[in-house]
């Protein structure tokens, strides 16, 4: 069983303090990605996940391929660019440990990867595939995200989204909300935080707005929300919501990955438990997804701040 991690690795230049791009003074190098780091959490957890990306053959895509190595996460499906370059973004946080992003990508290494560049084999083994909306922002990456996607579900894999919405790397967001709707015909498992909610609402941002999500959906399968300290709901097609309770036994750093802790946590889970996607079994997953993000949150960095299962079990 595996788990393809399709999208972004990238270098995360992290504020030392916080405030604004027009403030800080210094940066920290951390390896980030929603796709790398949901791939290392799932394996920090046991899984044997595979990242499919493209890095710039430049000092910055080698450290990255080599600490995605290092922490245990297939790697043969990574593609170098001999022209373009690697992915970075500037990450500052507020008061509150919440992260602003600044992209350095159009036109770089991660978004010009190709369907003939792609190791097809790696997709039709999976059981999950999971990608973000960053993936659908520009060309070629965007046909070549749809093509895997198609490839993955023709052979049975769950096809797992986290909406991931970074208003920054979009066009606008007219583009980004049409080619959301347009893919999200091929998704099985949504997850959204209660911002990106309304924005594929049409501004609704309650439970019920969720459940209509879910019961309008031709293919979605489950719904997850997540709320910060308010922690998470899940929606299942046809059932009540499952909410699933925060962590708060650690104090707040840094939120950066959060999501992308819980994301992996979660499908980790379900995939551990066969795919069932019964309650208990989705209730089991969230569980140890909120616990995952928790801890994630009471170090600074991602990958670097995401727990192991000896971790969680304390």
């Amino acid at each position: 069983m595996s788990i393809v991690c399709f999208g972004e690795l990238m270098i995360d230049m992290v504020a030392e303090e916080r405030g604004s791009l027009e403030t800080v003074q210094s940066f920290t190098r951390f390896a980030g990605g929603a796709a790398a780091n949901v791939a290392a959490q799932i394996q920090r957890l046991g899984g044997k996940p595979v990242f499919m990306g493209k890095l710039g053959r430049d000092g910055f895509g080698k450290y990255l391929l080599r600490y995605l190595e290092q922490n245990g996460v297939d790697t043969h499906a990574v593609v170098f660019d001999d022209e373009r370059r690697t992915t970075v973004a500037y990450v500052t946080l507020d008061e509150d440990g919440i992260p602003s992003y600044l992209f350095y990508r159009k036109g770089g290494a991660c978004v010009n990867l190709r369907p003939e560049e792609m190791d097809q084999q790696a997709i039709v083994q999976a059981d999950i595939f999971y990608f973000s909306t960053l993936t659908l922002t520009e060309e070629p990456l965007r046909s070549t995200a749809l093509y895997a996607i198609k490839a993955a579900r023709r052979t049975g894999a769950l096809v797992a989204l986290d909406l991931n919405y970074r208003a920054s790397a979009w066009p606008s967001e007219k583009e980004a909300r049409n080619e959301i709707d347009r893919v999200l015909e091929y998704v099985d498992i949504l997850k959204v935080n209660r911002e990106e909610l309304t924005f594929i609402t049409d501004g609704c941002a309650d439970n019920e707005a969720c459940v209509q999500f879910v019961q309008a959906s031709k293919t979605l399968k489950m719904l997850v929300l997540t709320d910060g300290a308010a922690g998470s709901v899940i929606f299942l097609k046809d059932q009540l919501p499952l909410h699933i309770p925060a962590c708060h036994d650690r104090p707040v750093v840094d939120t950066t990955g959060a999501g992308d802790s819980y994301m992996g946590a979660f499908l980790y889970a379900l995939e551990q438990n066969g795919l069932e996607l019964d309650r208990d079994s989705v209730c089991h997953a969230g569980m140890l997804a909120a616990k995952a993000s928790a801890y994630t949150v009471s170090g600074k960095g991602a990958i670097a701040a995401m727990p192991d299962a000896q971790a969680l079990e304390g």
